[in-house]
């Protein structure tokens, strides 16, 4: 888990400062598995939610999970009074805009894991699948293993049995001799 104000944090709004516009622009923050923080948010983004701060900022495809308490979202500045921070994923989407397609659930980590390695996701884990499609960008994950052109999965590690589907066709012929077993090819 992380320690801090937020576990993914973009902090400064548009405003202007001696006439130029500044602040934090055009994030995108998909495919992240947020689980077991010890921040006071989960996620810390300007959104539409909050017109002063429109800084067309984006968040989907991300699994939120704390094992212990509620997970807490805020829109544009943990401090400002004006700030909406609800505490579950569906007021975050109502207030924000953003997360459609994203989970609040268990990741269902694979036990053991060391470091980074405590972050890879178990065979039966709501991550598999669950991810935006970034194959023109990424093509492998965290520790090297090939991701696949569809079916991504939410975090940092690709489950290694996650299925990668094709087409094809094949012919084949087969005989078979002896009695109660039978040999071919095809």
């Amino acid at each position: 888990g992380n320690y801090g104000v937020a576990a993914i944090e973009l902090d400064g709004g548009a405003r202007s400062e001696g006439g130029v516009t500044v602040g934090t622009f055009n994030n995108t923050i998909d495919n992240n598995l947020i689980a077991n923080n010890f921040t006071t948010y989960d996620l810390d983004v300007p959104t539409t939610g909050q017109p002063q701060w429109d800084n067309n900022n984006t968040s989907d495809y991300n699994l939120f999970f704390r094992s212990t308490g509620t997970i807490k979202f805020t829109d544009g500045g943990a401090y400002m009074s004006w700030a909406d921070q609800p505490t579950t994923l569906p007021g975050w989407q109502t207030v924000s805009h953003l997360d459609a397609h994203s989970l609040n659930v268990n990741p269902l980590f694979v036990s053991g894991g060391v470091g980074a390695l405590a972050y890879q996701i178990a065979a039966n884990s709501p991550a598999i699948t669950a991810g935006a499609n970034f194959s023109s960008t990424f093509t492998t994950d965290f520790s090297g293993t090939a991701r696949p052109n569809a079916g991504f999965d939410i975090g940092a590690f690709q489950h290694a049995g996650t299925a990668v589907t094709g087409t094809g066709t094949g012919t084949g012929t087969g005989t078979g001799t002896g009695t109660g077993t039978g040999t071919g090819t095809g």
